[in-house]
């Protein structure tokens, strides 16, 4: 079993993004690039300390793995326990994914559609889900799958209405 805390993540990814940046020597630094991509990292080493924080790397027996593939059941269940904690696993499990649906049309070169976004972040999603019930102490839930893609159609509707503000900042303060 292999540990990595949240911390060494962070200063690793960051190192990383410092290495890059040197190698690259651009003479032209374009700040509003830099700080979107400085964002995205910080926004996936967030993402890697709500999702599997402790990271306790192993191969689970198959027969430990916990599968929860009944749409909505979990949460149900959960609702009839506990509404204040359902409510926290549901708006949670949307949020987390918002800045997704965000960053998604906002990093790429070419233009991201609903449709495209919406589906790379299921496909996000689903990777978190298959990693959390295979590598470590967790379950996969096809609610979390729904909300977190649900989450990042959020995030493009939020993406599309500030973007033209965004084209401004970039041309009137961030340009280089």
């Amino acid at each position: 079993m292999i540990t990595v805390p949240f911390v060494i993540t962070l200063i690793l990814s960051i190192i990383l993004w410092i290495i890059y940046r040197l190698k690259k020597k651009e003479k032209n630094v374009n700040r509003f690039h830099e700080i979107k991509w400085l964002l995205w990292i910080l926004y996936l080493n967030g993402i890697y300390f709500v999702t599997f924080e402790p990271f306790e790397f192993y191969v689970q027996n198959l027969n430990a793995i916990q599968l929860y593939l009944v749409p909505f059941e979990q949460i149900v269940l959960q609702f009839s326990r506990n509404s204040v904690l359902a409510w926290y696993y549901l708006l949670a499990n949307i949020i987390l994914m918002v800045p997704l649906g965000f960053f998604i049309p906002f990093l790429a070169k070419k233009k991201r559609g609903l449709l495209q976004t919406v589906f790379l972040g299921f496909l996000f999603s689903f990777t978190i889900e298959v990693v959390q019930a295979v590598f470590t102490f967790r379950s996969a839930d096809i609610d979390d799958l729904i909300f977190n893609t649900f989450g990042v159609f959020i995030g493009y509707i939020f993406f599309k209405m500030v973007s033209p503000l965004l084209v401004t900042v970039k041309k009137r303060y961030l340009q280089v």
